[in-house]
């Protein structure tokens, strides 16, 4: 057996080839909207692609399933239990020979290898799971998609994780040699505890994936618990539409962006639906970023911060290194932003007159002035880090926004205040406070973040544990409950 893993890093997310080594015949599976990287990784193994496997529709980004089927050949397999998407539904009698829908129990082939379908949903109501054999040698594998991750599992659906631990109960069923192929490494935002490469096998699971230790445990609650705590990003809901029930423009019909001169770039800034992406550095952002730009380094948390930050009818310009803006238009289109108007290279950007640019005027405070302004009632303390990290520790009084979700609180928080955002280092919050600002907050980071507010002995709470249930709500004109400093 032929296996292949090509990695989306912005996304954490694995695609995979699997291939019978007689016949060359290859299942891609999970791809993303822009496919050109698995196919080319096809190319090089020598392999033909003829089916393309959809294990759940994504959430995080943009399916390809549409586009590996204009660029080859090959039948798409899709959950027969998962919305019909609207490329299907809306041309069907163009694709009902090369789309096949997948119920439990139903088996294919590719070559030699024989391929049997599990349902297995919790992470989206219609999950399936696909066990691989290659008779000639034994090896078996299981495609897991989200359902069952490498040291983790996938996030719960919010309206279909019921039956998340009965799926992962079957899955422990299988033989300990049965390699597991998850869609995530770690840093996805669509699972938890994520600590090993993509590929182990359901014998090191079951003895170390601590959250599948406790369903054979029988102790489902503290399992669904840990799952419920995960951080759910807003933006999540936009892409699940596109995937389902909107309609994208293949990639093949675009245009790359163009590099803009230095005078256009000008003028879309006085055009009202211009949303600036800057990918410099923080302190390039602070020194001379424009008002309204949304400071997004191409990092890990990359995805999030635009996710969060640019809405879909926003025409989207950015400033970059010439060596990446093309990963940058990668990025966006995978989140399914294609009103990109172009974009301004670092150098060019730097050469232009700062006279003629509305510079933004963010403010970074230190520990001292934050504690100063905090013992004072003057400001509201706003934890942009995940739930897990608020449950390990946070500042008294503070309150929880996840950066993925600040657009879906940012008319709840108080505006009466200055708010200062902080997360584990500055990066984070940085990037909060960008978006913030946008919207007309007063707003500042915190210099380090939380772990210099911990070193001083400044006032925290640290009991480990979920968040309150209503630690996103910011109730306006709160004031902070900490001790004076």
């Amino acid at each position: 057996m032929i296996i292949r893993r090509v990695t989306e890093p912005l996304l954490s997310h694995n695609c995979w080839i699997i291939a019978c080594p007689r016949t060359r015949q290859a299942l891609l599976v999970d791809p993303v909207r822009d496919p050109s990287a698995c196919l080319a990784a096809a190319t090089d193994l020598r392999v033909n692609v003829v089916r393309v496997l959809e294990t759940h529709t994504p959430s995080d980004y943009v399916s390809g399933v549409c586009e590996v089927l204009v660029r080859t050949a090959a039948t798409a397999l899709l959950s027969a239990a998962e919305p019909k998407p609207r490329w299907y539904s809306e041309r069907a009698d163009r694709w009902r020979d090369r789309v096949q829908f997948l119920t439990d129990g139903d088996t294919f082939r590719i070559g030699d290898l024989e391929c049997g379908v599990m349902h297995s949903p919790g992470h989206t109501v219609g999950s399936i799971t696909v066990l691989l054999s290659h008779p000639a040698t034994g090896t078996r594998a299981l495609l897991a998609g989200d359902a069952l991750l490498a040291g983790g599992l996938g996030a719960l659906h919010p309206d279909h994780g019921g039956h998340m631990c009965e799926t992962l109960r079957r899955l422990c069923l299988l033989p300990d040699d049965v390699l597991l192929l998850s869609a995530h490494d770690a840093g996805s935002a669509c699972g938890t505890g994520i600590e090993l490469p993509g590929a182990t096998n359901i014998g090191v699971e079951r003895r170390f994936n601590r959250l599948l230790v406790a369903v054979q445990m029988g102790d489902d609650s503290a399992v669904l618990q840990r799952l419920a705590q995960l951080d759910r990003p807003s933006y999540f809901a936009r892409i699940e539409s596109i995937n389902e029930r909107s309609r994208v423009d293949l990639l093949l019909q675009g245009t790359a962006p163009d590099r803009l001169h230095q005078d256009t770039f000008l003028q879309l800034l006085t055009l009202p639906n211009t949303m600036v992406i800057d990918t410099r550095s923080w302190s390039s952002f602070r020194a001379d970023g424009v008002v309204g730009a949304v400071h997004a380094p191409l990092d890990k948390d990359f995805m999030t911060t635009v996710g969060t930050a640019v809405d879909s009818e926003e025409d989207i310009t950015f400033i970059a290194d010439a060596n990446e803006a093309h990963e940058v238009v990668h990025a966006l289109r995978l989140l399914g932003l294609d009103r990109i108007r172009g974009w301004i290279a670092t150098e060019d950007y730097n050469q232009l007159e700062r006279g003629l640019l509305d510079l933004s005027d963010l403010e970074e405070i230190g520990i001292r002035r934050a504690a100063d302004l905090y013992a004072r009632g003057e400001c509201v303390m706003l934890d942009v880090r995940t739930s897990t990290e608020w449950g390990r520790g946070h500042v008294r009084g503070a309150h929880l926004v996840t950066l993925s979700q600040l657009a879906e609180h940012v008319q709840r928080l108080p505006r009466d205040r200055l708010l200062v955002a902080y997360c584990r280092s500055g990066g984070r919050s940085a990037r909060a406070c960008s978006f913030l600002a946008r919207r007309g907050f007063n707003c500042a980071t915190l210099q380090g973040g939380y772990f210099p507010w911990l070193g001083r002995g400044l006032p925290v709470d640290e009991e480990f544990g979920a968040p309150p249930s209503d630690a996103t709500v910011i109730p306006a004109g709160s004031a902070p409950t900490g001790a004076a400093v």
